[in-house]
């Protein structure tokens, strides 16, 4: 079992700053005030410290009414601030909250968290410190509660049954459980505190992945603010979540299977480059197999395009990470059954089968790049047998034509004019120093040991070959 969750801004699921008003103060706000009341750092003001604006028009009159009284002013003290605010032509505001324990006097402002919000807190700020200086009071911007980095968190609507019944629809349509409505603010700076949604789900999934969880915590936001505002219509439902749940989902598989599509494209490219076509192997054998196209056969092989197929299939013989077009089958797979899924409405079942076919495309994919990888490096290997089989048909030449010369008693002589009986003590010296170098390239157990080898075949041997063949 694991737990799915996603913050949301009011803002993102509620386009009317009215509405958001009315949610702020039907939901929102109550858990905070709950929250102040008993908070330590605050001293505990409980009912009788605290002043919550409720949004009415009688707030301005029973906060005046709070302060006189909390404060001990004169009760004409009161009938100054209201004539204050009715002169004050615009330049006036009252804080959300005022608290005044044994410990502190501070005063909040709570706004949803979005830069408009954060915008008007700031413009309120000024028009309330000015009202606290007027008449000397001795309220401040809060720092006292939620002070460091302090989150606190409540639970909305949990006993409102219409949004409680949404839920459990919601819970059945996507086979999840305990799909939860949170609240969750913080104090970003001093007198100002900002809210937003947590939605939380648990799914008997343990590593869920891909989960449309956006799109549902929008969802369930719009249907909360439905709850708490009879007066919204946001056009939410569990239904319409389902739909847009589908289309994510869907999304989310057509990007798959077009990743899919280019690579198992690029693979078949790879293996059709290394399967020589009859005519191209014949060919080549027999090239190889005659004494006199052998090395222009290998020269052809090594600088013609059209005999790429054929070093291909050398570099497929040498590639360590042979792979076929099957690796790709459980990704396939997947696909089908996530289509499936999508065609019986069941999109729990879908984003499962999404998951596996993801895992299942990262796997294959590593798969192709270690083939990939291996070869380049049997490519490598390949280019180096090539070369090595060419120098060793020169040398195998030259040396049959020694001993041929040396068995019939008879004096051959090179274009160099060098004698062939002089020279078989050099061309066995050649031929040796190709084994050695041979062996060692084809038993190698670390780069050095492979890069060895390779300089002995290509360096020592043909060196002591040209050294043969121009002595004068």
């Amino acid at each position: 079992m694991a737990q799915l969750t996603f913050r949301v801004p009011i803002s993102i699921a509620v386009d009317s700053s009215d509405i958001a008003r009315q949610f702020g103060q039907n939901a929102a706000e109550q858990p905070i005030f709950d929250r102040m009341k008993i908070d330590a750092a605050l001293g505990s003001p409980g009912d009788f410290g605290l002043f919550e604006d409720d949004g009415n028009n009688s707030s301005d009159d029973n906060m005046f009414g709070f302060i006189v009284l909390r404060n001990k002013l004169p009760s004409e003290r009161a009938t100054e601030m209201k004539n204050y605010r009715a002169n004050s032509s615009g330049d006036w505001a009252r804080p959300d909250a005022l608290v005044h324990s044994s410990k502190v006097r501070e005063y909040y402002e709570i706004k949803p968290m979005s830069f408009d919000s954060w915008d008007g807190g700031q413009k309120k700020f000024p028009k309330i410190d000015r009202f606290i200086a007027r008449f000397q009071l001795p309220y401040r911007r809060g720092d006292s509660y939620l002070s460091g980095d302090q989150v606190h968190e409540a639970e909305l609507l949990e006993s409102n049954a219409g949004f409680q019944s949404e839920m459990e629809a919601l819970q059945t349509m996507f086979g999840l459980r305990k799909i939860r409505l949170f609240l969750q603010w913080e104090r970003p700076e001093p007198g100002l505190l900002l809210y937003l949604a947590k939605v939380t789900a648990e799914t008997n999934d343990p590593a869920p992945r891909n989960f449309p969880m956006q799109e549902l915590a929008t969802c369930v936001v719009k249907l909360g603010v439905q709850a708490a505002v009879p007066a919204a219509n946001l056009n939410a439902s569990a239904t319409r979540a389902l739909q847009g749940a589908f289309d994510q989902i869907r999304n989310q598989l057509n990007q798959l299977r077009s990743n899919l599509a280019r690579e198992m494209n690029l693979h078949q490219t790879l293996l059709n480059q290394a399967k020589p076509s009859t005519l191209q192997t014949a060919t080549t054998i027999l090239g190889l197999a005659n004494p006199v196209t052998a090395l222009p056969t290998l020269v052809n092989i090594a600088i013609n395009p059209a005999m790429r197929p054929v070093v291909g299939a050398a570099v497929q013989t040498l590639n360590p990470a042979k792979h076929t077009m099957a690796i790709w089958k459980a990704t396939q797979d997947a696909l089908s059954a996530a289509d499936a899924a999508l065609q019986a409405r069941n999109p729990s079942g879908a984003l499962t089968q999404l998951a596996v076919g993801l895992a299942s495309f990262v796997k294959a994919d590593q798969q192709l790049t270690a083939f990939r990888e291996g070869t380049e490096l049997a490519g490598r290997r390949a280019q180096v047998i090539i070369g090595v089989t060419a120098a060793a048909v020169a040398l195998t030449a030259v040396a049959v034509f020694s001993f041929q010369a040396v068995a019939v008693g008879g004096v051959a002589t090179t274009s160099a004019g060098t004698s062939a009986t002089a020279l078989s003590p050099q061309v066995r010296i050649a031929a040796e120093a190709f084994k050695e170098g041979m062996i060692r390239v084809a038993t190698a157990e670390s780069p050095a040991a492979f890069d060895a080898g390779v300089e002995m075949i290509i360096e020592e041997a043909p060196g002591k070959l040209m050294q043969m063949v121009v002595r004068p």
